[in-house]
């Protein structure tokens, strides 16, 4: 059986402590990444599971934007495809708040600028409308409930996606080009 508590989170200790005791309690079913919530554990075995994004955000304003947002795809044992993640790189090293949720076994790979599949993990996690906006009232969630656990951090869930859209800017998708009518 996997154990899946906080100490199995990657450099969770350089995090600011309060931060991460007010992280945990503020992960929810509804915190989680729609498509998986269903398989959100009820009973409590997992808490971090389907919340790497609003979580590494979370981090990510905690810091001040200082670090940088990293892609990821998994495959746990099992699985038949991969999966999006999202990890933090400090001047310390990755910081992976929520790498407890994977199962024993996990294969990450960090999708650096100009993979192949970077772009579209950002553009489905950022700039698609209906996860963009799902991803708002998430993260808006999460920081609520930070907040009722003592801890805020000190940018709305608006600012923060906003922010994350201007630093992933090079992958939003081109306006459509309109065509020009015939010349005479």
């Amino acid at each position: 059986m996997t154990d899946h508590g906080i100490d199995k989170a990657k450099n969770i200790n350089s995090l600011n402590p309060q931060f991460v005791e007010a992280l945990q309690k503020a992960w929810c079913i509804e915190t989680c990444w729609g498509p998986i919530s269903a398989q959100y554990p009820k009973d409590g075995s997992n808490p971090a599971f389907g919340n790497c994004l609003v979580s590494t955000l979370a981090a990510w304003a905690d810091g001040g934007f200082e670090d940088d947002i990293i892609p990821c795809l998994f495959l746990e044992p099992g699985m038949t495809q991969d999966g999006w993640h999202f990890q933090l790189e400090t001047e310390n090293g990755t910081v992976d708040p929520t790498f407890q949720q994977f199962n024993d076994g996990v294969v990450l790979q960090q999708l650096p600028p100009g993979h192949p599949l970077h772009n579209k993990v950002v553009w489905g996690s950022f700039f698609d409308p209906a996860e963009e906006a799902s991803l708002r009232q998430r993260l808006a969630l999460l920081l609520d409930r930070m907040s009722a656990a003592g801890y805020d951090i000190d940018f709305t869930a608006d600012r923060i996606v906003d922010h994350a859209k201007e630093h992933f800017a090079y992958a939003a998708p081109a306006p459509a080009q309109t065509p020009r009518p015939a010349g005479p």
